[in-house]
C-alpha cells in the first residue's frame, strides 16, 4: 500500500465524521464512509484525539476520498513502512 504520512511522532490527530485533522488543520478528502465502492461496510477508527506515539505515523490521501487508510485502520507502526518514495519528476 502506498499512502503518504500526514501526521508523525508529536502531531495531533483529531478523527472525526468530518475526516481528519492534524494539529488542528482538517485534510480534504478524509471523512470516513460508511460504505466501500462495492457497498460493503466500513467502519471508522474510532472518533476522538490522538497524540502519534513515537513508533507510529497516520497515512491517509487527500487526493482521493475512497481511500482505505488511517481514518478505518488508525496509525500504522513506523516498523511497517517498507519503503520511502521521492518525487521523481515535478511540474
Amino acid at each position: 500500500m502506498l499512502k503518504p504520512v500526514v501526521a508523525k511522532a508529536g502531531d495531533t490527530v483529531e478523527l472525526s465524521a468530518r475526516g481528519i485533522a492534524v494539529n488542528g488543520t482538517l485534510l480534504p478528502n478524509t471523512a470516513p464512509l460508511s460504505k466501500d465502492s462495492q457497498s460493503r461496510p466500513l467502519s471508522a477508527w474510532p472518533f476522538g484525539y490522538y497524540v502519534v506515539a513515537s513508533d507510529t505515523v497516520w497515512v491517509a490521501s487527500t487526493y482521493h476520498a475512497r481511500s482505505f487508510d488511517s481514518r478505518y485502520f488508525g496509525p500504522i507502526s513506523t516498523a511497517a513502512i517498507r519503503g520511502r518514495l521521492k518525487p521523481f519528476l515535478t511540474l
